[in-house]
C-alpha cells in the first residue's frame, strides 16, 4: 500500500470523530470589564479556566448521548457575576453568549441557542 493511503486510513477516524461531535462554545463579551473563572463539566471530564473579556471557550459532547450524559458550565467573577447552565449540545454547534454583566444574553438577536439551555440546579438561566 502506499504511504500516504495508509495515512489516510489511519488518520480517517479521528477526523468522522470530530465531525460528529457536537460542540458548545461559550462567549464573553469584548465589552465586559473583568475575568470570569469557569468550571466545564462534561459528564464528568471536568477542567478549570479563566475567560477574559472578548474570549471564547468551549467542549465537544457525545456523539450518542444517553440519559444520564449532561454538560453543565460554571462562571463567576471576584465580584457580582455568576451563572451556571446545563446544556443539550446540539450538532454541529451550540453558541452561548454572555454580555457585559456576566448574564446569558437570551434576546432573539443575541445568538444564544437558548432552546439549548436548562437551569442548573439551585439556578436559573
Amino acid at each position: 500500500m502506499d504511504a500516504r493511503f495508509k495515512c489516510l486510513m489511519l488518520l480517517s477516524p479521528f477526523a468522522v470523530w470530530q465531525v460528529s461531535t457536537p460542540d458548545v462554545t461559550l462567549h464573553y463579551s469584548e465589552n465586559a470589564t473583568s475575568e470570569l473563572s469557569y468550571i466545564w463539566n462534561t459528564h464528568h471530564r471536568t477542567f478549570k479556566r479563566r475567560l477574559l473579556p472578548g474570549e471564547t471557550t468551549g467542549d465537544y459532547g457525545a456523539i450518542f448521548q444517553d440519559e444520564d450524559f449532561f454538560m453543565e458550565v460554571y462562571w463567576w467573577d471576584s465580584g457580582n457575576i455568576s451563572g451556571c447552565v446545563r446544556i443539550d449540545p446540539k450538532w454541529p454547534e451550540t453558541h452561548i453568549y454572555l454580555k457585559a454583566d456576566g448574564r446569558v444574553d437570551t434576546s432573539p438577536a443575541g445568538g444564544t441557542d437558548v432552546d439549548r439551555l436548562y437551569p442548573c440546579l439551585g439556578s436559573d438561566v
